[in-house]
This record gives C-alpha cells, sequence and structure tokens, in this order.
C-alpha cells in the first residue's frame, strides 16, 4: 500500500461501485444509474433550502442512531458487552485524554443530535472547555434540529453552521481564533468516500494540533452478517427508495443489498456494501439498476493507514463495539514530524489480548 491520495480522482469510488455491481449482476453498466455522494444530500437547484425529501433523510438518520443508543444489544458481543452506547462513552474518555484541558472547537461533518448530544455531555463531564460548535453539512435541514438539541450544551451564540460540500472546505472554516478543532465524522463518511478523497479534504482543513475523531464499519469475515442487518433496517430502505425516487421518479422497485469487493489500490480487496433498486425500464422493458447507496467496509489494519498516508496524521486512540462491526478511532495531527506526537494510553489499553490471531483472521 505504497499509493498516495493524489493518484485517485476525486468520484473514482463511484465508477469503481459501478464496474463491481456490472460484474456481479451481469447487469450492463449502460443500464445501471448512480450519482455523486452529495447528490442525496442537497438540492442542488436551491442548495440553502430544505425541501420534504431532505428533512426525512435528516430524521431517518436520526432514528438509525437514537436505536443504536437506546438499544444495549446493538454491537454488543455474546456476552451483552460493550455495545454501541458503552463503546461511544469509552471513546469519548479517549477524546478527553487528548485535549488534556486544551480548549477546543467541535467540529462536525454531518451533523445530528443523537451521537453529538451524547459525546458533547460525556465530554463535558469529562471536564472538556469547548470554545463553541460548528455544523458542516451539505443538507440544510440539520440547522434547526441541531441547535434545538445542542441548546443545553453550548452557548446557542457559539453554535454556528457552514454549509458546504466537503470538498470545498478550507481551514478557515472549521476554526476560530486560535483555538484548535475537534473535526467528528461520526455518520460513515469514511466509508461513503474513496479513502484518498477523505485524506485530501482531511488534509486541506487541519492544522497542527487539531484532533479528528470518526467512526466507521469495519469488515472481517467474522462481521459481513451483522453489517448486512444494518442494511435491512426499514430506515436504510426508506433511504434507498427516497434516493431511487430523486435519481428515477416514481416507478416500481425492489430493494436490494450487494456485497462486493473492490480494487481500491491496497494490497487487497476493499469489501463494500451496495444499496440498490431494480426495475424495468418503461421506454425498453428491460431491468435496469439505480444504486442509490455504498459504504465500504475497510479492514481495521486498512483504516488506520488510510488515516495517516500522506498526512501529518497519527492515530491516537482506537475503539470497537463488542461485536468487532464498528470501529471509533482517533488521530492528532502533528506540529512538525509525526514521531513527536505521543501515543496515548487508550491506543494501548483497548487492543484485544489475541490481535494476532485477530488479524490473521481478517
Amino acid at each position: 500500500m505504497n499509493l498516495t491520495p493524489d493518484a485517485f480522482p476525486e468520484d473514482n469510488l463511484r465508477n469503481l461501485i459501478v464496474e463491481a455491481l456490472a460484474r456481479h449482476t451481469k447487469i450492463p453498466k449502460t443500464r445501471i444509474i448512480s450519482q455523486p455522494n452529495r447528490e442525496k444530500y442537497w438540492n442542488p437547484e436551491n442548495p440553502l433550502d430544505a425541501t420534504p425529501e431532505l428533512d426525512e433523510v435528516f430524521y431517518l438518520m436520526r432514528a438509525l442512531n437514537a436505536r443504536a443508543l437506546r438499544n444495549s444489544s446493538i454491537a454488543a458481543d455474546e456476552m451483552g458487552r460493550l455495545n454501541f452506547s458503552v463503546a461511544i462513552a469509552r471513546f469519548a474518555t479517549d477524546i478527553a485524554d487528548a485535549i488534556h484541558d486544551r480548549p477546543f472547537t467541535y467540529v462536525e461533518m454531518g451533523p445530528e443530535p443523537i451521537k453529538t448530544t451524547c459525546l458533547i455531555r460525556c465530554l463535558r463531564a469529562h471536564g472538556v472547555r469547548l470554545t463553541g460548535y460548528i455544523g458542516i453539512d451539505i443538507n440544510p435541514a440539520s440547522e434547526k434540529p441541531m441547535r434545538e438539541a445542542l441548546a443545553s450544551e453550548i452557548e446557542p451564540s457559539m453554535t454556528h453552521f457552514c454549509f458546504r460540500d466537503f470538498a470545498n472546505l478550507a481551514s478557515t472554516d472549521v476554526h476560530t481564533e486560535d483555538f484548535p478543532s475537534l473535526i467528528t465524522m461520526l455518520g460513515f463518511q469514511d466509508g461513503n468516500e474513496h479513502p484518498y478523497t477523505i485524506a485530501r479534504r482531511l488534509k486541506k482543513i487541519v492544522l497542527p494540533g487539531d484532533l479528528v475523531a470518526s467512526e466507521m464499519h469495519v469488515g472481517t469475515k467474522s462481521t459481513f452478517d451483522k453489517i448486512q442487518e444494518f442494511y435491512e433496517s426499514p430506515e436504510m430502505k426508506r433511504f434507498s427508495r427516497l434516493a431511487f425516487e430523486r435519481i428515477i421518479g416514481m416507478l416500481p422497485s425492489e430493494y436490494c443489498i450487494h456485497t462486493l469487493d473492490i480494487d481500491a489500490g491496497f494490497a487487497s480487496p476493499v469489501p463494500v456494501c451496495v444499496t440498490s433498486e431494480s426495475f424495468e425500464d418503461p421506454d425498453t422493458g428491460t431491468t435496469s439498476l439505480c444504486a442509490t447507496n455504498w459504504c465500504l467496509k475497510l479492514s481495521p489494519l486498512q483504516h488506520r493507514y488510510t488515516r495517516e498516508a500522506g498526512t501529518n496524521m497519527q492515530i491516537i486512540a482506537e475503539r470497537r463495539t463488542g461485536d468487532r462491526t464498528i470501529s471509533f478511532q482517533l488521530a492528532e495531527a502533528a506540529a512538525y514530524d509525526r514521531a513527536l506526537v505521543r501515543t496515548y494510553e487508550p491506543l494501548a489499553t483497548t487492543l484485544p489480548e489475541n490481535t494476532n490471531q485477530m488479524e490473521k483472521s481478517q
């Protein structure tokens, strides 16, 4: 894995997905319809106006997160340990340890109120001083519910929003005054774009001393059945149908989940879960496919590599849920030399005792 982020064009992942779908389904690429990921979350005719469809997309994701924190069995191991709620609370201690009494601005890429409120409350309980909140989103439907959710956690005058495509962000969008930023990506952004696209975007906005906290499904042979259950949820099915209606219209369709392997430029293939709607083309009568969502399921090692490749960032803490399907990762931007960034204790204490055996199984 010696490629650099600049080796891949911005929209490369979508092309890889379409090619993999064509091989898997035997449907020609000319009958597979897709759109850039950002198109699912904004109204290109009026980007600052939320439509009913965009409102529904926001609340579908909110419902998924609410269930994850409320249901004690989600992401837990066979003994009921380390469910999603426990894992994110422990991840907050890792962030608090890394912040170490420094004032930080909380920057959220893709605002959502449930996990964010939980994390901010945990950080404040550990004495973290937040100088403000910046929500970065392409979907304007997020502002009102986010302001309501954060009103009791952060002074309203310190809550700000920037409605812009992540690809067009600059460091001035995510920093206030001279404070470092805690940049959070808790909506699987790492999986929705090519890893090197994410690396390029972070490189443009991250300054020395910043922290990047992310959440991602991580794929191993033992976790794929559980990960696929996520895409069987009514929220993901409805999200897929909404995307289909925006692209194709109100034709009848059939929901499907595909687990594929793609060559993303690493030493080994990368699994990806793709949702689609199959439909009959009214003009030709042939079966066509609309790709409505995709998310890479990097291995834990690939996830670590892609965060550090081509950047000045170093992973300093990592948590995984009890069922090993979700990884919470924390990285810090070094001032000059990555070797000078100290590795915080949580990274050492959260690795399983059978690490070698686990990595061999991946």
